[in-house]
């Protein structure tokens, strides 16, 4: 387990769930299920103080399985959490669409994030730009063009008066090639 800064916190054992299966991480977060089904998707994580963690899985049969990004977990009475651009899809199919520059993002939030606002204009999203929206599992955002840029996100709770730090994330918009973020 790790703090927002990246420094590790010791000693923080935490339940993970896989399927039917479940054992405690050992000191440094570290864990090896084994016998689990291939059809599994999801694994959880839970700890005292914090909310539910979880994670996307794809299992290959007889072979040892490595989660390929670490499971996020929050504070419980944070608000919070975590957006990272999903995998490139096809630009042909984003230009036929007519929207070339609209790019996918995956939301993790924490349990008290109930609305995100998201914006590319820094001044814009200062000033109250990007409407509060209800948190969901992903988000699209319609680009002004090729280039680079920054998304500037933030969770609020569901009265709005608690919200986040801001985030941001650095998108190439290309649209001759695939977005990618840096």
């Amino acid at each position: 387990m790790v703090e927002k800064e990246g420094k590790r916190i010791p000693g923080r054992a935490l339940t993970v769930l896989a399927g039917r299966t479940s054992i405690m991480t050992d000191d440094n977060g570290q864990f090896t299920i084994g016998g689990i089904p291939r059809s599994l998707k999801e694994i959880y994580v839970l700890g005292e103080g914090t909310t539910v963690g979880f994670a996307e899985v794809s299992l290959k049969g007889g072979l040892e399985n490595q989660l390929e990004n670490p499971i996020l977990i929050f504070p419980v009475d944070e608000v919070s959490g975590f957006v990272s651009l999903a995998p490139a899809e096809d630009v042909g199919e984003l230009i036929a669409s007519g929207h070339p520059y609209l790019r996918r993002f995956i939301v993790a939030p924490s349990a008290k994030a109930r609305f995100v606002r998201y914006h590319h204009d820094e001044e814009k999203f200062k000033e109250g730009g990007g409407e509060w929206l209800p948190v969901k599992e992903s988000f699209g955002y319609d680009f002004p063009g090729n280039g680079g840029f920054t998304l500037y996100v933030q969770f609020a709770d569901e009265t709005r008066s608690r919200v986040s730090e801001v985030l941001s994330l650095r998108v190439s918009i290309d649209t001759s090639r695939m977005a990618r973020g840096w």
